[in-house]
């Protein structure tokens, strides 16, 4: 957890965009929730910076994506917490990658097949 406290900090050092934070965007699917919110928290900063590189905005909107439109979820905070970071990191994508990985899920969100909370 530290590391997701000082994530800030740690990305100024060299090398730590390309292994620290894909190590940390690659497992974090098998973080708890708790893990998951402080990693969408601590993120915002190193993207506000313009300190992640192309690749892990990549990965990073394709984390967003996952984790804000997971229906099973019912933790708001996660959600929210993730919700801005998809919004802090969606201009910073080539718009292909955008339409490959978030709009089509985007559009479907407001479908009726979808349960009423998460239109």
């Amino acid at each position: 957890m530290s590391v997701i406290n000082h994530l800030d900090r740690y990305m100024k050092e060299p090398g730590a965009n390309e292994e620290l934070l894909s190590l940390i965007i690659g497992s974090l699917d098998d973080w708890d929730e708790k893990m998951q919110l402080a990693c969408g928290e601590a993120i915002l900063g190193p993207l506000q910076n313009g300190q992640v590189s192309m690749l892990n905005q990549q990965r990073i909107l394709s984390l967003s994506v996952e984790i804000s439109t997971n229906f099973e979820c019912e933790n708001e905070k996660l959600i929210d917490a993730w919700i801005d970071v998809f919004a802090n990191v969606v201009g910073r994508v080539e718009l292909h990658y955008l339409e490959q990985v978030a709009i089509k899920v985007i559009q479907e969100l407001p479908s009726l097949k979808n349960p009423l909370p998460k239109r």
